[in-house]
Formats: C-alpha cells, structure tokens, sequence
C-alpha cells in the first residue's frame, strides 16, 4: 500500500530511458492497489525480440507455457515486440538499485486502434490476471476517461540491447490519460516522455508489485495456449 495521502502527493527521482524527472506516487484505493499489486506478480519480462511471424500477427493476451506465463510487450527503446514471462510464485526482494519500470498504458473503449492491444478487455478479457484489475484501476482514476470503458493496455518495458532501462526487477507503474490528452498509441520512451511533459498522463507507481524477470523464446509464445 502506499502511504502518500490525499492532497499530499510524495515525489522521487527515478531515470526513465536515462533520464530523469520528478514523479509524483499518486494514492489510490488501497483494494484497487492490493488486487492490481497481486495481479502484477504474475507478469515478468522476457526480453528476446519477436520473430517476424508472430509480430506480423500482433499477439494479444497472455498464455500458459508449462509452468509459467508469458505476454506480449513493446520494446520501449525501438518500439518492437518482446515478450514477457514469469514463473508461478515468483517472491522478489527488491531494492532501489536493481529495478527498472515496466509502464502498462491503458486505452479507453472509445480509442481506434489499427491491430491489437498486448492485453484487452474489449471485446473479451484475454489478461484475465490483471486486466480487470488495471481496467479497474483507470475507471476510478480517470472516469471522464475511462467511464464509458477500457480498451486495454500494452506492456512497454526497457530492454539491454537498445541501452534503456533494464534490470533484473521490474516495478510496474500504469499511465493513464488524463482528459486533456490527445490520446495515441504510445509505444516508445520518446513518446511516453513527450506525454509526460504535457501533462497528459498520470502515473500510478505499484513498487509492491515489483517482481523478477527471465529471459524465453519469442517463439515460446505460439506454443502457449490462453490463460483462463
């Protein structure tokens, strides 16, 4: 849970794409915070570039693969597709030192979109383990956005190999737009940084839901079958 309160924002410096900014901990419902945390353990990084078939077919929703579950996300350096995965009942122990943020931004039912969103909720829940959480989460937030529905969301995560942020946890923070925004499909850290500046998303940091990544296959994800 977080412990700012209402009125009294707190603020830290942390480096997104290397660089810095103030980032305001905004406080939310603390049900919301538990089940979205929880939900988020269930999602790591899995950081091998899609082979070209499978970013032809733009993957969406998370699937099984043995004993862990791997989704879709963007590479948040060249905007590519990487996929995401963690075993069941993964525990971190993290520290300031050895995270690195996963941003989750979060579409409202009214945005088009040609192709698929990494996870949607519209017209069906393909992430059930945290979508109904996040989709939730973005309705309380930002009704005037998000009260009429929630898309879905993309994962946008740093990656070695384009020099941004990348460690071995990863703390899940969810950007949500605000009603002054021009809303766009937001896929690389110049763009979310763009957004940022002007005021058009606001930032829900979950440090309680940081969680540990591995490295798979692209190819693992055509071999998964739908988490239910």
């Amino acid at each position: 849970m977080l412990d700012a309160k209402p009125g009294t924002p707190t603020h830290e410096r942390r480096p997104i794409g290397g660089l810095s900014r103030s980032t305001a901990v905004v406080p939310v419902r603390a049900r919301a915070i538990a089940v979205a945390g929880a939900a988020l353990l269930a999602v790591c990084a899995a950081l091998t570039v899609a082979p070209a078939a499978l970013a032809e077919t733009e993957p969406s929703g998370e699937v099984v693969v043995g004993n862990s579950v791997i989704e879709p996300a963007y590479n948040i350096g060249t905007g590519g597709i990487v996929y995401l995965k963690t075993p069941k009942k993964t525990v971190v122990n993290p520290n300031a030192h050895q995270t690195a943020p996963l941003y989750l931004i979060v579409y409202p039912k009214a945005f088009s979109l040609t192709g698929a969103l990494n996870c949607e909720d519209i017209p069906f829940e393909n992430c059930v383990d945290h979508g109904p959480a996040i989709a939730g989460l973005a309705q309380e937030q930002q009704p005037a956005v998000y009260g009429e529905g929630v898309l879905g969301h993309d994962h946008l995560v740093g990656v070695a190999s384009s020099d941004t942020d990348f460690n071995v946890n990863w703390e899940p923070i969810v950007e949500l737009f605000t009603p002054t925004a021009t809303i766009r499909h937001i896929t690389k850290i110049g763009e979310l940084e763009s957004a940022l500046a002007q005021g058009e998303l606001q930032e829900i940091k979950l440090p309680q839901a940081t969680f540990h990544c591995s490295v798979v296959s692209g190819a693992a994800y055509a071999k998964g079958v739908p988490l239910t």
